[in-house]
């Protein structure tokens, strides 16, 4: 069998493109006589991947030239990047626009009023996560301040890129309404924010809580305060690139619309850990939820621990977040099943238990009428690329 050969031009500094690699790693290790290589991508980094002839490439376009390049080529090119648009190449990717809706509903659950977003005007995954974000929250009632990037820096500009616009971004922060919920287009992003809002003496989340995308561990983990983020399906990305690529090389037509794969969910850390909510007993209640939640509980257990009524319970609950204290406990549920069902092969009596519902048979119920479809169903969407 001979083999094939694959080109990467991904960039291994940032989580998501490490995941992406992953994805492609698990596609083709079972049987596929790939040899894969990967370069920093980038139009002036293509040379070496030219010489050496690849079969196909899956790639992340930085710019108009790269791709422009990477056509002149004549082999099948999947492009998993999110920043330019290029006709002939087929995209797969996170789904952007559910991206953005995710973080407004995050904020909205939480109880926020005032709401913010950060970042790149001329990239496109900005622009579709601040739409995504802008359609949740306007139908919801709401308005939101944006500041935006002219251009997108480059990685290795990104740094005198936004110590350059620290003193503009510093001000706005400091005229949002406070508290202010703000949507950070990356984990890159958020990490400066992160930065500039302690330099500032701005607290986070106190006054500003942040959120970015990716779930870069590296970045989250290393901030001030540590960073919550949106996590993106990288290693689903790759497999499905993967496959999509193999197809091309074997002649099939790529599909005219891109593959998008769908956000699993917020990893809540210190940057957004409030309930921007200013009735005690209502944020008591909210996080006496989240913390027994995965246990039987009830709104009894609740009322035990704060001192008021059933009916001043609900309608507080109904007045601020527009559900019941039972809504809240099941959305929370429904958030950790989703995550357990996205990213672990646990058995579904076992999701159950571990996000709290009495039995599968309950999950698969709740689950149904809350999303749409079976839990089941839902796993499919991210089960290609995870290890069996």
């Amino acid at each position: 069998m001979s083999t094939i050969r694959v080109g990467l031009l991904l960039e291994a500094r940032y989580g998501y493109f490490r995941n992406i690699m992953r994805g492609v790693t698990r596609f083709a290790k079972p049987s596929k006589p790939w040899v894969i290589r990967n370069i920093v991508p980038g139009y002036e980094h293509l040379r070496p991947m030219v010489d050496w002839r690849p079969d196909g490439l899956i790639a992340q376009l930085h710019s108009v030239q790269a791709a422009e390049s990477l056509s002149a080529l004549s082999i099948p090119v999947v492009n998993v990047g999110g920043a330019v648009h290029h006709e002939e190449f087929p995209k797969v990717r996170v789904d952007d626009h559910a991206v953005g809706r995710m973080a407004a509903e995050y904020y909205l659950e939480l109880g926020f009023q005032y709401f913010g977003f950060i970042g790149l005007s001329e990239v496109m995954y900005s622009s579709a996560r601040e739409k995504g974000f802008s359609d949740v929250l306007e139908s919801a009632g709401f308005s939101y301040s944006a500041i935006r990037d002219a251009a997108a820096p480059s990685p290795e500009a990104a740094q005198a890129t936004w110590d350059s616009k620290d003193e503009q971004i510093e001000t706005w922060l400091r005229d949002l309404p406070k508290p202010c919920a703000v949507f950070v287009a990356s984990d890159t992003l958020c990490f400066y924010i992160a930065e500039l809002c302690t330099d500032a003496k701005i607290p986070v989340p106190e006054e500003v809580a942040l959120l970015g995308v990716d779930n870069d561990e590296l970045f989250c983990e290393l901030a001030f305060p540590k960073l919550s983020s949106i996590r993106v399906s990288g290693p689903e990305i790759g497999f499905q690139a993967a496959a999509l690529l193999e197809k091309m090389m074997n002649g099939t037509a790529p599909p005219k619309k891109p593959i998008l794969v769908p956000p699993v969910g917020v990893v809540t850390r210190q940057s957004s850990d409030i309930v921007a909510i200013d009735d005690p007993d209502l944020s008591m209640a909210i996080r006496y939820i989240r913390t027994h939640a995965f246990e039987p509980m009830s709104v009894n257990d609740i009322l035990r621990e704060i001192p008021i009524s059933r009916r001043a319970l609900e309608q507080r609950f109904r007045e601020r977040l527009q559900r019941s204290p039972l809504a809240e406990i099941s959305r929370v549920r429904m958030d950790r099943a989703k995550e357990l069902l996205a990213l672990t092969n646990l058995s579904m009596p076992e999701v159950a238990k571990q996000s709290g519902f009495s039995n599968a048979e309950r999950l698969s119920v709740v689950f149904k009428r809350k999303e749409g479809i079976a839990p089941s169903k839902y796993r499919d969407r991210f089960h290609n690329s995870r290890p069996k």
